[in-house]
């Protein structure tokens, strides 16, 4: 059982948005390859096969870092409601006009935690 943290839990949800808009993860040439992919009816049988366990570790991950803020109760449904947001920062990277830097999709990320984690809001602003 992991030990809660209030330092440990909000930091994490912070590096775990900011790593889906890195340089290195966030490219918009990699987003548009993943959207195509996922849209690909066809592959998604292939996917399944290929990502699910990566998939299933990676929910694990996301989730426990929601259950330390805000308990077992909810931890499932927020952990989707992260994730999406953070796929939809992706979505803006790729489509947004005049298109968001880094420094903005980073503040969306972080308002998107205070909104989620209000418990934890003050904990998001970048540099805490």
């Amino acid at each position: 059982m992991r030990t809660q943290s209030k330092c440990i839990c909000p930091a994490s949800a912070r590096t775990f948005s900011a790593r889906i808009i890195d340089v290195r993860t966030g490219q918009r040439r990699k987003v548009a390859v993943w959207f195509a992919f996922w849209a690909e009816v066809q592959a998604q049988p292939q996917y399944q096969a290929v990502c699910a366990g990566h998939d299933r570790a990676h929910d694990a991950l996301v989730e426990s870092l929601v259950s330390d803020l805000v308990g077992p109760a909810h931890s499932a449904a927020q952990a989707r409601l992260l994730t999406s947001c953070c796929y939809g920062l992706w979505l803006e990277l790729l489509t947004a006009h005049p298109r968001p830097s880094r420094e903005a999709l980073h503040a969306l990320a972080y308002q998107q935690l205070a909104a989620l984690f209000p418990a934890h809001a003050t904990e998001f602003v970048p540099g805490t």
